[in-house]
């Protein structure tokens, strides 16, 4: 394998030239804006009320989107211009945040199954309409 042309530092301000495949100089490798930036957004997660409701099993979540995958939403239930995704589901979309409405986490009509390209970038899409905006999301009550 050939060499790596020398190149700036990816670090703001830094000047060094490097050959590293990570574009960092050796001063920056272990410790660059990027990095501190993901430390700090994985330290707010954890201490985020609402993603404790996705990554702590008491709530559930992993277990309801199992279920709603079971009863058949696997294909993107977004409408677009009239016509359904057809791509697979990739995301289990709130249509009320949970930062609004912490109650209807694991309420099936308050799911909708989408893919990443039709998932939106918002918390929660409460201005969406069954059978206009999105396919309602099948749920059958289990019998015994």
């Amino acid at each position: 394998m050939a060499n790596r042309l020398p190149q700036q530092c990816n670090e703001r301000g830094c000047y060094k030239r490097t050959t590293a495949k990570s574009g960092y100089c050796a001063d920056h490798e272990k410790n660059n804006s990027v990095k501190q930036r993901e430390r700090e957004y994985y330290k707010a997660r954890q201490t985020d009320p609402v993603h404790c409701l996705y990554t702590e099993p008491r709530y559930g979540w992993e277990t309801f989107r199992t279920v709603l995958m079971s009863h058949g939403n696997v294909i993107c239930q977004r409408i677009l211009n009239g016509v359904r995704c057809t791509e697979l589901v990739a995301i289990f979309h709130h249509l009320i945040s949970p930062r609004v409405r912490p109650d209807l986490f694991t309420v099936p009509k308050n799911v909708v199954g989408v893919c990443r390209a039709c998932h939106p970038p918002t918390e929660g899409s409460p201005d969406w309409k069954p059978g206009v905006d999105f396919v309602e999301t099948i749920y059958r009550v289990p019998t015994f």
